[in-house]
C-alpha cells in the first residue's frame, strides 16, 4: 500500500520542471568548454551562457505555475528568504575562488612546496573553526543582519588582499587576506542560517533547510568553473602556470580577484538591503 501512494505522489511531482532545470544547469556548465579551450570561443560560450542561465531561471517559473511544484511557491515568494539564500549563493561562489586559485599562485608561480602552501591555506579553516563559535553566540545576543553584514564587508576586504598578492613570497601579505577569508566566512553563515530559516513558518524549515544546502552547494560548484574560466581565459594557449609567465598570470589573476571583490560587494548590498527592510517592517505604521 504504502508503495502504491509512494508511485501515485511521484507521479504528480513536477517531473517536466525537474527536466528544465537539469537542461538548463547543463548548458550553462558546458559554457566553460568553450571559455577554457586551447582556442577560447567567447561568442559561443556567452550563448551557451546566457541560455543556460534563462532556461534554469525559467524551470523556477514553471515549476512556481506548476500543479504540483517540488518547492511550495510561498518559498521563492518570499522576498527576505530568498535574499538570504541569494546572498549565500554569492559568498560561496567567491569563497571557492580562492580556493581553487591559490595552489595555482603559491605552488605553481611563487614555488612553495605543496606542504608550505597547504599549511597556508587551512588557515582559513583553522580561523573559522575558532570564529565560528562566537559567531554563533553572537548571533543569538545580537541583530542577526548586523552580523551578516560585517561578514560579507570582512569577505570583500579578503578577496580585495587577493588582488593585491605580490608576485613574490611574502608571507605576511599572504597570509592577512586568507586569515580575513576565514573571519568573514565564519561571520556570515551561522547568522545567515538562522535569519533564512526565520523568515519561513516552522511546517516549512524542512524546504528552506534544502534551499540553503542547494544554493550553497550551487554557489560552490559555479565558483569553481568562475574562478578557473575566468583566469585562464585571459591567458589563452597557456596550460601549465609557472613563474616563466610573470605578469601576464598577476595581471589575471588580479582581475578574477577584482571580479570576486565586485561579487562579494553585491552579497554586502543584499544584506544591507535585507537589514533595511527588517527594521522598516518592525517601525510604527509600517
Amino acid at each position: 500500500m504504502k508503495e502504491r501512494v509512494s508511485l501515485l505522489r511521484s507521479k504528480k511531482s513536477n517531473w517536466r520542471g525537474q527536466l528544465i532545470f537539469t537542461v538548463g544547469m547543463i548548458i550553462f556548465f558546458m559554457s566553460s568548454l568553450f571559455f577554457q579551450s586551447h582556442k577560447p570561443n567567447i561568442i559561443s560560450g556567452a550563448i551557451f551562457l546566457v541560455i543556460g542561465t534563462i532556461v534554469t531561471i525559467f524551470s523556477f517559473v514553471q515549476d512556481n505555475r506548476s500543479k504540483y511544484p517540488w518547492v511550495d511557491p510561498s518559498v521563492t515568494k518570499n522576498k527576505q528568504f530568498m535574499g538570504a539564500v541569494m546572498t549565500m549563493f554569492l559568498v560561496m561562489m567567491v569563497n571557492v575562488v580562492s580556493n581553487i586559485l591559490l595552489p595555482f599562485y603559491l605552488q605553481s608561480f611563487i614555488g612553495l612546496s605543496p606542504l608550505t602552501s597547504g599549511l597556508l591555506m587551512v588557515l582559513q579553516s583553522a580561523t573559522m573553526f575558532f570564529v565560528t563559535p562566537l559567531a554563533g553566540y553572537l548571533a543569538d545576543k545580537m541583530n542577526r543582519h548586523v552580523l551578516t553584514i560585517f561578514g560579507t564587508t570582512i569577505l570583500t576586504l579578503s578577496q580585495l588582499g587577493y588582488a593585491f598578492y605580490p608576485s613574490g613570497v611574502n608571507y605576511t601579505i599572504i597570509i592577512i587576506p586568507i586569515i580575513l577569508n576565514g573571519i568573514g566566512m565564519a561571520t556570515f553563515l551561522s547568522p545567515n542560517n538562522a535569519l533564512s530559516m526565520s523568515y519561513l513558518p516552522r511546517e516549512l524549515s524542512g524546504i528552506a533547510g534544502s534551499m540553503n544546502s542547494f544554493f550553497r552547494t550551487l554557489g560552490m560548484g559555479i565558483g569553481i568553473s568562475l574562478g578557473s574560466t575566468a583566469l585562464f581565459i585571459q591567458m589563452p594557449g597557456v596550460e601549465v602556470v609557472s613563474s616563466k609567465l610573470g605578469q601576464e598570470f598577476m595581471g589575471a589573476f588580479q582581475n578574477v580577484f577584482f571580479l570576486a571583490t565586485a561579487l562579494s560587494v553585491l552579497g554586502m548590498v543584499v544584506s544591507i538591503i535585507l537589514y533595511l527592510t527588517s527594521k522598516n517592517e518592525t517601525e510604527p505604521g509600517h
